[in-house]
């Protein structure tokens, strides 16, 4: 299997990372960026196990975090899923504009 990926995956996903930028116009780089980030997201395993231990919350104890974590599971994962694609997005935007990442943190974190 790391065979594969570091001889197979890895290699084919840089050529790609590496060309698609300078072929398609930033509006579908951004919008590849985030649909990536969604499927990653959603791919992911841990947040299985997240939904898992919500089994663990007692209703009397955290109302909330029980609610998000038994009748809203499908709201957690794409929330935090939309997070990701945005994210990755705004990093890819980031990139391409030659953005200072110490700015960029700092308008993020006074916007919140």
């Amino acid at each position: 299997f790391t065979f594969g990926l570091l001889n197979g995956l890895m290699p084919m996903g840089e050529r790609i990372g590496l060309r698609l930028p300078s072929i398609l116009p930033l509006s579908s780089v951004l919008f590849i960026a985030a649909v990536l980030g969604v499927a990653v997201t959603l791919a992911e395993p841990a947040l299985g196990v997240v939904k898992t231990a919500g089994s663990l919350i007692k209703p009397q104890h955290a109302p909330y975090l029980h609610a998000l974590l038994h009748s809203r599971q499908d709201f957690l994962v794409l929330a935090v899923a939309a997070g990701v694609g945005l994210s990755s997005s705004l990093g890819m935007l980031r990139i391409r504009r030659n953005w200072s990442l110490k700015w960029l943190v700092i308008v993020l974190v006074l916007l919140t």
